[in-house]
Formats: structure tokens, C-alpha cells, sequence
């Protein structure tokens, strides 16, 4: 009899054993929908990222950029930064940006782009200046936004990109206000400032590192 009743006990128990299992096993399968279950306890959940990094494959035809040591930039900034200049080469097809972007020479306004996604493929977006102006500094009109990133590319210059906004060696009397705000200014280099070369191109950027607004400021040999 004793023999008898340990059989049925055994059995039951191993089942249970067994029903416990498949229970665990389907509270971390994911949902009908396919949706993920929550991370276990220890586990993180990988969201999407909150920046991206400049693409490193492909061409790379940008000048060398340095940072400023003296006057460093936050990492959004300094992505736009990196970004923009591949932009100006023709490495990359866009950046991080506001649908609304203001363009303006020396303090002035020129242009407020509407839909600057769609104007990038349009390099004649960055070709501007203000009413009556037959030059700037030492380029006709339209100045080129991108042509210092160009003319560095071209010549092999390295730039500095820095929080602080200096003034430009030989640069005219400005015609507006400073640009204010977030902002990353990209320069050449201390040494290879001079009255025929200096210039300052200010991406003033929200809160998101997006950029806003663009100004430049041009020396006059």
C-alpha cells in the first residue's frame, strides 16, 4: 500500500514541476503584437539613441577641424559642427536642422529659408546679400556662405571650431548685432588669421542642437 500511493505523488509533483516552468518561459516572450517584454531585473532597455555620430565611411574631403581647448562646445554642437562642414564639401547631404533657418552677412539678415531640407540639394541657398550690396569684404556679391569651408578644403587649412565668438581680423564695420545663443563658430586656426584670410562662420543652434541660424563675417584685405 505504501509502496502505492508514493507513484501517484511523484507523478504529480513532477507535473507541477514542469506547468512552472512553461508559465516562466512565456512571461518573457514577447506579446502577441511582437511588442518586447520589459527587461528582466539587471537588464537595460536599449532606446533609441539621443545623438548620432558623423558618418564615418564614404568620402571625406572636409578640412581638419580642431577643437578649442580654451573654449569648448557641447557635444550636440560640436556634431553640428562636424556636420555642417561635410555638408559645405559635399560629403554628407544634410545636418541637424530647424525647418526655419535664418542667413545673414555681418550681423544682417538676408535670407530666412522656409524649408531648408528641401533647399539643401540647392547650393545657390547659401549665395546671398542684402539689398544694394555689390560685395563684402573681399568677395562680390552673392557671397557664398560655404566658400571659406571650401577655400580651406581646397588649400588643406585646418579650422577651429570654438564656443567664443572673437572678432575678425580687417573684418568691415559690422552692419547688426552679434549672434547670441548656442552657437559653435568655425575660424581658421590662430596662426592663419590674417586681414586676407580671417573670417568667422557662426551656426547659432536651439536647444536640440539644431541649427537655426547661420551668420558670417568676412576680413577686407
Amino acid at each position: 500500500m505504501r509502496a502505492s500511493n508514493v507513484q501517484p505523488s511523484l507523478t504529480a509533483a513532477v507535473l507541477a514541476c514542469v506547468l512552472s516552468a512553461c508559465a516562466t518561459e512565456s512571461s518573457r516572450t514577447t506579446d502577441p503584437t511582437g511588442a518586447p517584454s520589459d527587461p528582466q531585473q539587471g537588464q537595460v532597455s536599449a532606446g533609441p539613441a539621443d545623438s548620432v555620430e558623423p558618418p564615418e565611411d564614404g568620402p571625406n574631403r572636409s578640412p581638419r577641424l580642431v577643437a578649442d581647448a580654451e573654449a569648448p562646445v557641447t557635444p550636440d554642437l560640436e556634431l553640428l559642427a562636424k556636420l555642417f562642414v561635410r555638408y559645405a564639401v559635399g560629403d554628407v547631404d544634410s545636418f541637424p536642422h530647424r525647418e526655419l533657418v535664418s542667413l545673414s552677412i555681418s550681423g544682417q539678415v538676408v535670407a530666412s529659408v522656409h524649408d531648408i531640407g528641401a533647399a539643401l540639394v540647392q547650393r545657390t541657398t547659401w549665395k546671398v546679400c542684402p539689398e544694394g550690396w555689390t560685395a563684402y569684404g573681399a568677395s562680390l556679391c552673392p557671397v557664398d556662405l560655404l566658400g571659406p569651408i571650401d577655400e580651406a578644403a581646397v588649400n588643406d587649412d585646418p579650422l577651429v571650431y570654438t564656443a567664443d565668438y572673437g572678432d575678425v581680423i580687417c573684418a568691415p564695420t559690422r552692419s547688426g548685432p552679434s549672434p547670441r545663443g548656442r552657437l559653435v563658430v568655425l575660424r581658421p586656426v590662430n596662426d592663419s588669421r590674417t586681414c586676407a584670410s580671417d573670417f568667422a562662420l557662426v551656426l547659432v543652434a536651439d536647444v536640440r542642437g539644431r541649427l537655426r541660424s547661420v551668420d558670417l563675417t568676412l576680413s577686407e584685405p
